[in-house]
């Protein structure tokens, strides 16, 4: 773990693979993909199903002038911002079907009261979540044609570091006093349908993961 600018916190490989992009680099990592996102995109459409690619940002690419000082970073500013467009653009060129929420949330850096990852955790905190999810099910309606799943808004409020994602890289320290001193939202969802009305709720889904570089 390496600990960055005001005391944030980030796990060195995802440290250290932003520092070792190199430019024509979302091109190689597509042309590996695409064939296998279109076997896996043909076979759920095929069966009648609604196929999206889901891309998720990293911290160190969202908030790189807390890290890029703190470890050996070869890669050029270009090579590491240039990545995920580039591998985007010949996704959706090839017809995948892709939700780009991490060009999405780098895209609201500074347009809230706190980062959108905290300080003592590596993912995403409530706020890029929930926008995320927005993201993806605008996109599910969009492929269906019609409202497939209901569309919610959200509100949140700021407190104290409580559990879970929030906290996870500083709970690692393994100290009497994890760096807890910062605000976190709590969301709270606000949906047109609740879940038990909800015709989304016996929809059959499946969650394919695959972790790259």
């Amino acid at each position: 773990m390496i600990r960055g600018a005001n005391s944030q916190l980030i796990e060195r490989s995802y440290l250290e693979e932003y520092c070792a992009r190199t430019e024509g680099q979302g091109a190689e990592l597509a042309a590996d993909i695409i064939p296998k996102l279109k076997d896996v995109q043909n076979y759920y459409r095929a069966r009648g199903g609604i196929f999206l690619y889901l891309i998720t940002p990293s911290k160190a690419a969202h908030l790189p002038e807390y890290f890029v000082d703190r470890v050996p970073c070869p890669s050029t500013p270009a090579a590491r911002t240039q990545l995920v467009p580039q591998y985007v653009d010949l996704l959706r060129k090839a017809g995948i079907d892709v939700v780009d929420s991490a060009s999405l949330i780098h895209s609201l850096k500074g347009k809230y009261e706190v980062e959108l990852f905290p300080q003592g955790g590596v993912h995403w905190n409530d706020i890029g979540g929930a926008r995320a999810v927005t993201a993806v099910v605008e996109d599910i309606n969009r492929q269906a044609g019609r409202e497939l799943v209901p569309p919610f808004t959200f509100t949140y409020t700021l407190s104290g570091v409580t559990s879970g994602v929030d906290r996870d890289l500083a709970d690692l320290l393994n100290v009497f006093f994890p760096p807890l001193a910062y605000l976190t939202p709590k969301v709270k969802f606000l949906t047109s349908a609740s879940c038990a009305e909800s015709p989304a709720r016996s929809i059959d889904a499946v969650l394919v993961c695959w972790a790259g570089s």
